[in-house]
């Protein structure tokens, strides 16, 4: 079996991917809020895989989103 190399693997590798998304984003409504950059930079360290980070986002987002719409006047 052939082995791959992928830059997520290593710390450095994922702190370069990181960089290069935030430079993107920098200044426009894509750029990550405090609990999305937290999530990020537990990412780069190792602490959480990138299918962690897109959960607890997911999880966040249905958090924040109303289940009924409020009645109408």
């Amino acid at each position: 079996m052939e082995q791959q190399f992928s830059i997520l693997m290593t710390t450095q590798g994922r702190q370069r991917a990181l960089t290069a998304a935030m430079n993107i984003t920098r200044g426009t409504a894509l750029a990550p809020m405090e609990y999305e950059q937290q999530l990020l930079n537990q990412f780069v360290s190792g602490e959480l895989t990138i299918d962690d980070v897109l959960t607890l986002l997911e999880a966040q987002e249905r958090t924040r989103m109303p289940t009924a719409l409020p009645p109408s006047n």
